[in-house]
């Protein structure tokens, strides 16, 4: 997908992320529908904001330039689903079903690793809603069949823990802490998987290579 990018239309790409959970209006309506973790609701999003900016760049000019980059896009992989968003509790009725579909996606981007099962770590936008942890559940399911990641020698990662629900910004977030931990030697290998499902459930993977 985005070496498609590349060749079609540029050579060089900023992404820039940006949002804010904490906006009043936002945070109103949040806790309005009981989406908030609160003393009473103990199942729930903590919300956050938060700013990323990442370069992308080919291969080519990295080396041209001679950049310190952090890690290369050895994959990506995004599975547009459709649901019936006038059922109130759709996320929850459809949450195993986006596991599925989110181990299917792993499964695609880890194809390209000459060393199978995938060990590295994965980073999770889990956020303490019960949908998202159903479907990460469901997701297991399918990676532990298939033997896709060795368990033992992987981390699961859940930034939201620390900086609480970041929205659209999180895949991007977690791009550039996988990044960091590559540049200070502290991932637990050279690999990293970026997993993300959407408010309205779709899921992406991208696979990363220090």
């Amino acid at each position: 997908m985005v070496k498609d990018i590349f060749e079609s239309t540029c050579s060089r790409i900023i992404c820039l992320g940006v949002d804010s959970l904490l906006e009043p209006r936002i945070l109103q309506g949040l806790l309005s529908d009981g989406l908030v973790k609160t003393a009473v609701e103990k199942n729930g999003l903590i919300p956050g904001e938060a700013s990323v900016a990442l370069l992308l760049d080919t291969s080519d000019r990295a080396q041209e330039r001679a950049s310190t980059h952090g890690a290369t896009i050895l994959n990506t992989v995004y599975k547009s689903l459709s649901f019936n968003l006038d059922d109130e509790q759709w996320r929850d009725h459809a949450a195993y079903t986006i596991g599925r579909e989110l181990g299917h996606a792993i499964d695609d981007a880890c194809r390209v690793l000459d060393a199978k099962p995938f060990s590295g770590d994965i980073y999770l936008d889990l956020n303490g809603e019960n949908w998202r942890a159903k479907a990460w559940a469901s997701a297991q399911i399918i990676l532990q069949q298939k033997q896709l990641i060795d368990w033992e020698q992987s981390e699961e990662i859940i930034p939201g823990t620390s900086v609480g629900d970041i929205g659209v910004t999180t895949p991007l977030l977690h791009m550039a802490l996988a990044i960091r931990s590559f540049a200070e030697n502290y991932a637990s290998s050279r690999y990293a998987l970026i997993v993300s499902v959407g408010e309205v459930g779709d899921v992406g993977v991208i696979l990363l290579e220090k």
